[in-house]
């Protein structure tokens, strides 16, 4: 193994390989050219030779088979360590990762474990196109019953393989083939046989206090000089997190530093639609931590389309540095200069302080009181905007307008009972037409099929006569109550009218009000809006490729 402080990603795989095979029999590896030809990345170099051909196995071209072999062996109680020439092969076996490794511990009530490790290179790479260059963290990181870790620098390699052939569930270790030849600096105690890096903790690489970028695999480097150049050209202080695990997501770490910088930007080389990023994004608004956020959270992925072959197209798919810049000073538009940040320019600020002192030259007549405008978290502002002048008359007209809808309100319920008067009148007074029908027809000696009375002759008498009387004039009593609290209505709204064309003062006072509406929705709701266009990263413009 290799012992020293610095370490090609490629020497930390093959180190945690070596020792792990020492440290435990069961363990072993299979996988294409593997063995003879010591890995098509050479992160097996050497194994064979030290453990010989029946614990390094070359297999045929043929994921499917080697998979499901790998997958049986775990069940039975060994811990194969699978490698996939690349992870884009992996589609072939599928069925074996997902329905059956994935599955069958919990398919078994428990009793059955998987304890194999699904490695090899993920993400993007040069000049393979779409078929051989794409991201599947998103893919494994949604499935129950699988681990995926996500690998940087050497210190991530040794640490996260080691602790995945520990682990008795299935885990996919995903590396990156840009990666394997990159020198880090390994910390002494991660030289350390029995060092192992937890799975579902991620690492914060860089503290900062303005904005946080989540990143992994290769995106983490990025993110790193991507902060460098925010604290030498912006003022500005970046945190950037490898998030190292991508299931389970370390959602305390995200949470816990989005409430101290309030912003957010998340970075992977993955697709837009359903990526880790948007992972990230889920895991703080369903947080408290959405409550802390001052500007929308911004995502840096790869192009919403397959993988380019030419040089200049593979450039711009590819999320590059200039990228993370951008997003980090959209969410950081409308923050107010401090020590920290002198030459960041905030040209929302300026434009409402700008505003708002127009606003106060023309109407300053008024005399102002308080009144407050909710604003994100951070930047409630008291707007002075009602006239004090204008107190006792606005409680008068307040009182009106409660008077004015309670007169609605018995209006309607007065007119509601007036309907009803009506139409049980009408219902007693044809009761009573009909009654008297049949008292008339039985005195002359006519049944009910008789012939037809005039109706002077009907004498209904005084009792009847009485009753409908006195229910007509009920009724007519109703309808003038509903005549007079329409009057009523009509009256209160005209004087409203009135009022306000002879206050011209409380129609600006309204204009006011409108325009630092409309002001504050543009400027602190939105501050993205005051930023010069830009290509928009995840989808970005066809027509701004390069020839």
């Amino acid at each position: 193994a290799v012992r020293g402080v610095s370490m090609t990603v490629r020497e930390a795989l093959n180190s945690a390989l070596e020792e792990e095979m020492e440290r435990d029999p069961d363990v072993f590896v299979m996988g294409e050219e593997v063995a003879e030809y010591q890995g098509a990345y050479k992160v097996t170099k050497g194994l064979l030779q030290k453990f010989g051909p029946r614990r390094v196995v070359d297999t045929p071209i043929t994921e499917a088979g080697f998979a499901g072999v790998a997958t049986g062996a775990a069940f039975y109680g060994l811990k194969p360590v699978l490698e996939f020439m690349t992870f884009n092969f992996s589609l072939q076996a599928i069925d074996h990762i997902v329905n059956s490794a994935a599955k069958h511990h919990y398919m078994s009530a428990g009793n059955v474990r998987c304890p194999v490790v699904f490695r090899g290179p993920n993400g993007s790479a040069a000049g393979v196109a779409a078929q051989h260059s794409q991201c599947f963290a998103a893919w494994f990181s949604s499935v129950p019953g699988l681990k995926v870790v996500s690998i940087y620098d050497a210190e991530d390699a040794r640490g996260l393989l080691k602790a995945a052939i520990r682990d008795p569930n299935p885990v996919v270790v995903l590396e990156h083939e840009l990666m394997y030849g990159v020198k880090f600096e390994v910390p002494q105690h991660a030289l350390s046989a029995d060092f192992v890096a937890e799975i579902g903790k991620a690492k914060v690489m860089r503290e900062g206090k303005d904005v946080t970028l989540t990143a992994h695999a290769q995106a983490v480097g990025k993110a790193i000089e991507a902060a460098a150049e925010l604290e030498e050209k912006h003022g500005v202080s970046a945190e950037v997190i490898n998030l190292r695990s991508i299931r389970p997501l370390d959602r305390a770490a995200i949470r816990s530093s989005v409430m101290k910088t309030r912003r957010l930007v998340t970075v992977e080389e993955g697709f837009p639609q359903s990526g880790v990023g948007a992972e990230v994004a889920a895991s703080v608004a369903e947080s408290d931590a959405f409550w802390s956020l001052d500007a929308p959270i911004e995502r840096v992925t790869a192009a919403d389309a397959p993988t380019p072959y030419a040089k200049p197209l593979e450039d711009t798919w590819t999320p590059q540095v200039r990228d993370i810049v951008t997003a980090a000073l959209a969410t950081l538009a409308a923050m107010t200069p401090s020590a920290s940040s002198p030459s960041l320019e905030q040209p929302g600020p300026v434009w409402l302080g700008v505003a708002w002192l127009g606003l106060s030259l023309a109407f300053s007549s008024c005399t102002l009181a308080p009144y407050t405008l909710r604003g994100n978290s951070n930047s409630r502002q008291t707007w002075w905007v009602v006239c004090e002048s204008e107190r006792a008359s606005e409680s008068a007209r307040t009182s009106e307008r409660v008077n004015g809808r309670a007169c609605e309100r018995a209006t309607e319920r007065k007119m509601r009972n007036a309907t009803l008067d009506v139409a049980r009148v009408e219902h007693d007074a044809d009761g009573a037409a009909d009654g008297l029908g049949r008292e008339v027809g039985a005195e002359l000696g006519l049944d009910d099929a008789g012939v037809a009375v005039r109706a002077d002759d009907l004498a209904p008498d005084d009792a009847d006569l009485g009753r409908l009387a006195a229910q007509r004039l009920a009724l007519g009593g109703r309808l003038v109550d509903v005549r007079d609290a329409l009057a009523h209505v009509e009256a209160h709204l005209r004087a409203v009218v009135q009022a306000l064309h002879r206050n011209s003062r409380l129609l600006r006072v309204l204009v006011v009000h409108a325009a630092l509406v409309a002001l504050h929705h543009a400027l602190a709701i939105q501050p993205n809006r005051l930023l010069p266009h830009r290509p928009r990263t995840p989808f970005r413009n066809p027509a701004q490729l390069p020839p």
